[in-house]
């Protein structure tokens, strides 16, 4: 007993180390048992633990890489961003109040549902 408990403590500060793996479990990408098992076989030193530290290091960098570029935004710029999507809505939004206002001309008040006014069009 007292030496599975020693075991049980080791895989616990393997986990301390590398807190990357516990978000393996909190991601449902792994178990614990999965995981202790691994360990207990493996080892700390096993590449699968290196592995899983790189794909951690890499996401950091490139969260650190979007952070920067973010910060590096000027006001005036996204302010000048803001408002050219938002021209760009009220176009499409009045192309497509266009398109349903020449649907429903052309379908006339005989057309009885959505699918004979489309249809209506098509012909």
């Amino acid at each position: 007993m007292e030496q599975r408990e020693q075991r049980l403590q080791e895989f616990k500060a393997f986990l301390v180390k590398n807190p990357h793996i516990i978000q393996k479990v909190r991601n449902k990408e792994r178990t614990w048992q999965d995981l202790f098992e691994d360990w207990y076989l493996f080892g700390e030193d096993d590449k699968r633990w290196l592995a899983d530290s790189s794909e951690s290091a890499t996401s950091k960098q490139w969260i650190h890489s979007i952070k920067t570029k973010l910060q590096s935004l000027d006001d005036d710029q996204i302010e000048q961003y803001v408002e050219q999507c938002k021209d760009a809505l009220e176009m499409v939004s009045g192309l497509l109040s266009q398109f349903q206002s020449q649907t429903s001309k052309k379908a006339g008040p005989s057309a009885g549902t959505k699918n004979e006014s489309y249809m209506t069009y098509w012909k």
